[in-house]
This record gives C-alpha cells, structure tokens and sequence, in this order.
C-alpha cells in the first residue's frame, strides 16, 4: 500500500535532481522522452526513489503491451499509470504496480469507470479531478480499488480534503505543496 499521501509530478531533469534530495520515496514522471527516460529511472533506484510512470505522457512509446514490456522489463520501472485499459492489463501480467487514470466529468463517467476498475482491478484509480468530493465514495459504489486524486490541488487544504474523502493520496507537479504538507504533518 502507497505510504505517501502527496506525489510529486516530475516533468525534466531539473525535477529529477531536486527530488532525489527530497524525504518522499514516491514520483510520477511524464512529458519525457522515452531516451533520457532510463537514465532518469536508474538515478531516481541509485538514490532508493520509486517512479509510476504515466506511459499515456512519455514521448516515443505506445501504451500497449510492447510497451508495457519495454517498462518493465528492460527499464524495471516500479508503476505504470494509463488510461488504458489495455496497458493496465499488461502491468499487471508483467508484475507491475498498476494505477488507473480516470477523468470524472459526470455520472456516467464515474459510472463507467467504476465499472472499469472493478474489472481490471488495478492497484489503483488516480481520479481528475482530485477535488471531486464525493468521487471515493461514488467510485466505491463499484470498486474497493485505492484512490489516488490528482489534478487541480492549489493547497494543503486541498490534500487534506481529499485525504478526509478516502483517497489514499494525491498527485501534485506543485513540489512547494509536498514541502507544506510535510511541514504541516
């Protein structure tokens, strides 16, 4: 089970180097190029760090099962995020943590995602935006899948709110909030 309420979003190099001095164990990585992505992932394992990367945002490879496989098996990253269903699928075969990102616009998209991780049972649903309050509640309607939110948190309030609704976290590319969270902890 994820330990880490708040999850950085790192998006280059200068993130990279500036997290791997920080206390969290956990990032997510996308906009990279799938050439500096093994380099960025052997660095972020010499300093103990974990990576979930969202395979639908790293420039260069597809989210399918090749993909999948080129992940976790030459690049041994520790997640994988996606929107699709297929490259969940693939995660899972391939022993890899597993996270579901779904977008809640309304009922029926809550709905059919819902019904979507109860079938793929992934480790996790990542929900955008996070600030939905009734989304871990509306989802568990379908699923008992961990809830991660993301997109949209401006505060610490923010964290706490969702936090307080059932997720177990929330992913955030504002490196500033994980400092306040922890200040505040």
């Amino acid at each position: 089970m994820l330990k880490q309420p708040v999850i950085p979003v790192l998006r280059d190099m200068a993130a990279i180097k500036h997290f791997i001095k920080r206390e969290e164990t956990w990032c997510i990585l996308m906009d990279f190029h799938i050439n500096l992505l093994e380099d960025v992932i052997k660095e972020l394992h010499l300093h103990k760090k974990k990576a979930f990367v969202h395979m639908d945002l790293i420039k260069g490879i597809q989210n399918d099962l090749y993909g999948v496989q080129f992940l976790t098996q030459h690049l041994h990253v520790d997640g994988i995020i996606s929107t699709k269903p297929s490259a969940i699928e693939a995660a899972k075969k391939n022993h890899c943590i597993s996270v579901l990102r779904v977008f809640l616009i309304d009922s029926r998209s809550i709905e059919k995602s819902g019904l979507l991780a109860e079938k793929l049972s992934p480790d996790y649903v990542e929900v955008l935006p996070a600030i939905i309050p009734f989304a871990v509640e509306k989802l568990h309607q379908y699923t008992q899948v961990d809830v991660i939110g993301g997109g949209l948190i401006q505060s610490v309030e923010d964290i706490e709110a969702c936090l307080a609704q059932g997720m177990v976290g929330v992913s955030t590319s504002r490196l500033t909030l994980c400092d306040e969270w922890r200040s505040r902890t």
